[in-house]
């Protein structure tokens, strides 16, 4: 009856406070607190605790992970069941210095200059090639070839009146926007170089997520996507379907008027569109910190469907992790963030308790309960998806 269900929901939101008094102090933990420890320190957000960074590492801007110091090179330990891939740095010898996103190591200017047959001021000549001017006049206005903007000023950067509008050539990782012919944009990601037609593009052994994720319709990868690289080899033979993981289904959808409809399905969320492919392939390439907290939002946002591509994604990353107790708590995956509690999980805030699943709808009349329009009650052992998953729906009505 009504009552036996109500003393059923207090039982479950006691479970419920019980386990959120038991992570309370894991969340005390925080950027400031870890900065406190030392310069060295930084907060590791998948565990809620403070870490260290090692030899030739320093913390971030935002202090939440480790980085290469400013005279060492990234790369990456490969992937194990036991331990995921961790950051190396090397520090650069021999004259040399790393690259703007710490891949290599290369000399300065003048170092390179002895060893090839450029110097500095023929590098900067060839590269502007603003002698040749613009390559044709389109309906009154002036076109450059591929690669290069407008610009009405010299090689003084005095204004061209006597040699008129010239072109100058953009930087190698950036294009023309289209918009507006006098201006160089970035392109989106750091790997990209721009190729013969004016495009970014990713380098050998990536692809752009934007890609990947437009599938077989080309025109979409503009709209979807973060179109950023993403290591070939991690995403090669697996199947990217828009239709699938960016669709989103929502239940018992409540319209102006009132009227219920028991589901609408969003064919195109863009959170999904946007972010799903990206989020996959790095945090399963590196663990990459934002990818993996990324991935497990939008499996949050599905109330964490098993069903759901993005929750597959998560469980099938956390299944190479061997490690899977961060603080104490089962289906706490080393470097992921926490989602589901695992069933056979015997300590902490819950002990082999049973997981009672309401659904109470009802409207209120002068404080008391006066209908029950739908029930379901169903007792099955413990599994709980998510700390806030195992909340009760209630739906009232006055």
């Amino acid at each position: 009856d009504l009552h036996s269900n109500l003393n059923m929901l207090k039982e479950l939101l006691a479970v419920l406070l019980c386990l959120m008094s038991s992570v309370a102090d894991i969340q005390k933990t925080s950027v400031s607190t870890c900065a406190s420890q030392g310069s060295s320190y930084y907060y590791d957000v998948p565990s809620l605790t403070c870490s260290q960074c090692t030899t030739n590492q320093i913390p971030s801007i935002d202090k939440q992970q480790c980085v290469c110091s400013a005279n060492a090179i990234a790369s990456y330990t490969s992937w194990t069941a036991s331990s995921g891939p961790s950051l190396q740095c090397t520090v650069c010898t021999g004259g040399t210095f790393p690259t703007k996103v710490q891949q290599t190591c290369i000399a300065c200017g003048t170092t390179a200059s002895s060893t090839t047959s450029l110097n500095l001021s023929a590098a900067i000549i060839s590269a502007t090639c603003i002698a040749y001017g613009p390559s044709s006049v389109v309906s009154g206005v002036c076109t450059c070839p591929v690669g290069y903007i407008l610009t009405d000023f010299n090689a003084t950067g005095a204004l061209a009146n006597n040699e008129g509008k010239l072109c100058l050539l953009c930087p190698f990782n950036t294009y023309v926007d289209s918009t507006n012919p006098y201006r160089c944009m970035p392109c989106s990601d750091e790997k990209m170089r721009r190729d013969s037609t004016g495009r970014c593009s990713c380098p050998s052994g990536y692809v752009e997520d934007s890609v990947l994720a437009a599938g077989s319709s080309a025109s979409d990868a503009s709209l979807v996507g973060i179109h950023v690289c993403v290591d070939q080899s991690v995403v090669q033979g697996q199947s990217f379907a828009l239709g699938s993981f960016a669709q989103q289904k929502y239940y018992d959808v409540v319209d102006a008027g009132g009227a219920i409809t028991s589901s609408v399905v969003v064919d195109r969320s863009l959170p999904f569109a946007a972010y799903y492919v990206a989020s996959v392939a790095r945090c399963k390439a590196t663990r990459h910190t934002p990818s993996c907290q990324a991935l497990a939002n939008l499996c949050a946002l599905t109330l964490f469907s098993s069903d759901h591509p993005t929750c597959q994604a998560y469980q099938d990353i956390t299944k190479t992790v061997l490690q899977s107790s961060i603080n104490g708590f089962k289906g706490w995956y080393l470097a992921m963030p926490w989602l589901f509690l695992r069933a056979d999980h015997t300590g902490g805030a819950i002990r082999n308790r049973h997981q009672p699943r309401v659904r109470l709808r009802c409207c209120l009349k002068d404080g008391i309960f006066c209908r029950r329009s739908s029930m379901t009650n169903s007792v099955t052992n413990l599994f709980v998806q998510s700390v806030w998953h195992s909340v009760v729906e209630i739906r009232c009505s006055t």
